[in-house]
């Protein structure tokens, strides 16, 4: 009842109309001033300002400014040497839009992933690189990539705007990758000779037909490798190469064809053999253990943060391994470990035992180096990172693994050399005895 009577009450105190009345104007009411507030939101990789950077041959977008221009700066480097490598390969002089090229972050995968895609519309080609946590991806894929889409770009100048768009065969764009710097030039020639040595050979008749080849460093792209510099070594190289980025068929036959005289399928595998077995009098028998595996390895512990860096990062240019423990906490100090984990693995093919346990010895520490915190707050809050004292300890045990090592090398060719030296010494006596004896009577 209290309801209904205020009900009652408020509806009679409206002014109503009568007959031929309107409505009074209500009064004007003052003005009144509000404020708004906003909750303050800390920069963040997708919520910065980000300012695109744009090239001679690339559009660079996704994260903050130096990030992009850094970027841009290391892939007109690449376009640059694609120039020198093989002339006549200006993407610019066809007036399509540069390669767009974005840097994202994605906790989920954590790894870095770099994808590459291609489409045309209404004859403007798009061509795009995407880069998924750029500061764990492979500097060599994002190579590869920009590679793949320049040859296609060569290809596609030969074209109508009404043809479908060149797609370069995968183990073309890989070799022109890894025979851009001297110093993947030389690691291929080794991976491929050591499996030559060991019986496990590649084939022309295989290769051609490597059409997709899966991201990371793998021993076949060092194949790629070295077959793009024999193929650059060929007379008619040019031709050659305009003639497999326009799509030939994956066939044996077909690149025979092309190949110096005498032109047959026997001495295509033959010369192929050749060129890889040409430096077999540098590197020796692969599973034999030397000082100069060592050696190798102790040139590998003094990292080169940038090789592992796509982007403008500020990084030291050489880093020994105990150098890395002051720096742990730095983000390119753990990219750069995590990298070194499938280096020294490959310096362990086909080596002994007892190489392969120092090698393990440090793979353990660069693996407490690049330990990321887990997704999930839950397990990032009970989730700690190796202390000092551990990464210490960790790089003792393998420097002390690595110095026994080579203790027992260095006797052990000491040892060989005593050998050596002894029967040459045996040798020469008896050649020695055998002339200074009297001749035997007729």
């Amino acid at each position: 009842m209290r309801y209904a009577a205020a009900i009652v009450l408020l509806l009679g105190s409206l002014p109503l109309r009568g007959p031929g009345q309107t409505n009074a104007p209500l009064p004007p009411r003052a003005p009144r001033a509000f404020t708004v507030m906003t909750p303050q939101l800390r920069a963040t990789p997708t919520n910065a300002l980000t300012t695109a950077i744009a090239t001679r041959h690339f559009r660079v977008l996704g994260l903050g400014s130096a990030d992009n221009a850094g970027l841009a700066a290391f892939a007109e480097g690449v376009a640059d040497r694609i120039e020198r490598c093989l002339p006549g390969t200006d993407w610019a002089a066809d007036r399509q839009p540069p390669i767009r090229i974005e840097m994202r972050l994605a906790p989920h995968p954590p790894e870095g992933r770099v994808i590459k895609s291609q489409q045309q519309y209404n004859g403007i080609l798009d061509q795009r690189v995407l880069l998924l946590n750029p500061d764990r991806v492979d500097r060599e894929d994002f190579i590869e990539a920009v590679c793949w889409l320049a040859l296609n770009r060569r290809g596609r100048q030969a074209q109508t705007a009404a043809e479908r768009p060149v797609e370069t065969l995968e183990w073309l764009a890989v070799g022109l990758a890894q025979n851009l710097f001297g110093e993947l030039q030389q690691r291929n020639r080794q991976v491929v000779l050591s499996r030559w040595q060991q019986g496990r050979r590649t084939p022309w008749a295989d290769l051609v037909r490597w059409r997709l080849l899966p991201d990371g460093r793998w021993a076949d792209k060092a194949v790629c490798g070295v077959a793009f510099e024999w193929l650059r070594s060929w007379p008619e190289r040019e031709e050659l190469l305009r003639a497999l980025i326009r799509q030939p068929p994956a066939t044996l036959e077909w690149l025979v064809r092309l190949a110096p005289e005498p032109r047959s399928a026997r001495d295509l595998e033959k010369n192929w053999d050749l060129w890889v077995l040409r430096g077999a009098d540098v590197l020796r028998d692969p599973g034999e253990l030397t000082l100069r595996q060592t050696d190798a390895l102790r040139a590998l512990l003094t990292v080169t943060p940038a090789e592992f860096m796509v982007g403008g990062a500020q990084v030291p240019e050489r880093v020994t391994a105990a150098e890395l423990i002051a720096e742990a906490r730095q983000p390119w100090a753990q990219t750069a470990a995590w990298h070194m984990l499938p280096l020294l693995a490959s310096q362990g093919l086909g080596r002994p035992a007892e190489f392969q346990a120092v090698l393990a010895a440090y793979a353990a520490y660069f693996e407490a180096l690049a330990a990321q915190p887990p997704a999930g707050w839950l397990r990032r809050l009970f989730h700690f990172r190796p202390s000092r004292a551990k990464l210490t300890r960790l790089l003792a045990v393998a420097d002390r693994q690595l110095a026994e090592l080579e203790h027992t090398l260095a006797q052990r060719q000491q040892y060989l050399s005593q050998v050596e030296a002894q029967w040459q010494a045996r040798a020469a006596n008896g050649a020695q005895a055998a002339t200074n004896a009297p001749a035997e009577p007729r």
